[in-house]
């Protein structure tokens, strides 16, 4: 997608950005309407806006390197006569990004590559942990609420990338990382007309909030997976059983002493459980 992107990637373009998105859901098993930010999260990929920029100012310094006789040289001399010229928007960019303490407009090099591209990279990460923690746009309360108590970089996560999991695996975890699964009642009935109020989002079990804590760690009805999910947990911390529910979600969903796939593999089986029990409701 970025191909050229040294010509034309210093605004923004969505058709684009939906394209990554989309790739990453369809990777993670997520639905349309689940969140952006933690797919891309999840995947640990940076904005198409910042690369795009990383290849403009490679081009940018790559002219910068050659002799003044060789041809690219010349043509981009001769382009800068004009007032919006593609060399002035790129400088103009360069101030933008408030890179001084690396380099300027007049001396940029080679050698300065890595550390802008690191600098882009801390940029596009501080945006993304900001839109993050943004609730102004979700009047029904954050979807994400949940997953930026646990997901603290933008970097991948080893059952999406590290590890080879089974597509039904990857995407159970990946639905109730993102707090996009419409089998948990505090997002299925998000959507009722009217709007369900957060108190009557009750999980069909026990009558508590049903929350993706509750889920995981709370609901009676799991108790035996949840016991043996437990008992894995606990050989990694000996304090586990006595967190708070909200910590013990926490270290089962960004713990990194676990195989992604056993905590995947219990997630499944609670979620086909719940979604047999249900259907068997539906029926009698």
């Amino acid at each position: 997608m970025s191909y050229g992107a040294g010509i034309w990637g210093m605004v923004e373009h969505k058709k684009l950005n939906s394209v990554q998105n989309r790739a990453c859901k369809l990777f993670l098993g997520l639905k349309r309407n689940s969140p952006n930010l933690a797919a891309r999260g999840d995947m640990g990929w940076t904005s198409c806006l910042t690369k795009q920029r990383v290849e403009v100012l490679r081009l940018f310094c790559r002219l910068k390197c050659l002799s003044n006789d060789r041809l690219p040289v010349m043509i981009s001399n001769w382009s800068s006569r004009r007032s919006k010229s593609w060399e002035k928007s790129v400088e103009a960019m360069i101030r933008n990004l408030n890179v001084s303490h690396i380099c300027n407009v007049d001396n940029i090099s080679k050698s300065h590559m890595n550390p802008l591209k690191r600098h882009l990279f801390q940029i596009d990460e501080s945006k993304w942990f900001q839109d993050l923690w943004n609730d102004d746009k979700n009047p029904n309360g954050n979807k994400l609420r949940t997953y930026r108590l646990f997901k603290k970089d933008l970097k991948p996560e080893p059952y999406a990338l590290s590890h080879f999991l089974p597509r039904h695996l990857r995407k159970a975890t990946a639905l109730l990382r993102s707090g996009s699964s419409d089998l948990i009642m505090i997002e299925k009935l998000r959507y009722s007309h009217p709007p369900t109020p957060l108190n009557c989002r009750t999980c069909p079990f026990c009558l508590e909030i049903e929350t993706e804590t509750h889920f995981l760690v709370e609901c009676d009805m799991y108790s035996d997976i949840h016991f043996e999910l437990f008992q894995e947990m606990h050989k990694t911390d000996n304090n586990f059983y006595n967190l708070s529910p909200k910590e013990k979600i926490i270290m089962i969903l960004s713990s990194d002493l676990v195989n992604p796939k056993t905590i995947s593999s219990y997630i499944y089986e609670m979620f086909s459980r719940r979604n047999y029990y249900m259907s068997y409701n539906y029926r009698t």
